[in-house]
């Protein structure tokens, strides 16, 4: 019950919660369980959901002739492997980029904690699994309201975390949250810039062709 109790509190009273988590040192299991289970949940509802939008696109079935030609229960799992898959390397990724950058800040805690942390924040994809809920009724609507759910959530998610960082490396919010979105944001720039260098190399080899 104060598993629960944990997971609702990170919604309700988010910051109690985070202290509560970070300073009672929480099983690395449970923050495990939390990314394994919110991360599941989400995935199962969003192929359920894709395919009751194509149950209800039946009409124009020749429109979407990929889409039947895959088994729905092969499709499914799938997307719910996968989507599970890439959820726990991030959660891992994440948690190395943030653990550096927190002490690069001159953070105090471990790097256990910050998996914790984390794991924990994953209760913030709440926001995108219940919409999805509404899918046999409102298919289309329950898709987009979960995209819109996925933005609110990784707000959540940022902010949850740097909570918890601030809490368990002695950081200031400000300095936790750029420990939060700094490693991103520096893989998605130096891909960025990677792209920009082979744009040319791409060129050229088109034209020597």
């Amino acid at each position: 019950m104060k598993f629960l109790s944990r997971i609702g509190g990170l919604i309700i009273a988010p910051k109690d919660t985070m202290r509560a988590i970070v300073h009672e040192r929480r099983e690395l299991t449970e923050a495990l369980a939390v990314v394994l289970f919110f991360s599941f949940t989400q995935w199962m509802a969003f192929a359920l959901a894709l395919r009751h939008l194509i149950t209800y696109l039946a009409e124009w079935r020749s429109i979407l002739p990929l889409a039947y030609a895959w088994p729905p229960r092969l499709t499914s799992s799938i997307v719910i492997a996968l989507g599970v898959t890439v959820d726990f390397l991030l959660w891992i990724l994440l948690s190395v980029g943030s653990y550096i950058a927190a002490r690069a800040f001159e953070g105090s805690g471990d790097f256990e904690i910050t998996l914790l942390v984390l794991g924990y924040a994953y209760v913030s994809k709440t926001f995108a699994i219940v919409p999805l809920m509404f899918s046999p009724l409102m298919p289309l609507a329950s898709l987009v309201a979960s995209l819109v759910g996925c933005l609110v959530g990784l707000v959540w998610f940022i902010y949850v975390s740097s909570l918890g960082m601030s809490e368990a490396h002695g950081l200031s919010l400000e300095k936790a949250v750029f420990a939060i979105v700094l490693p991103p944001l520096v893989v998605i720039g130096v891909l960025a810039i990677l792209s920009l260098v082979m744009l040319p190399i791409r060129i050229f080899m088109r034209w020597s062709i």
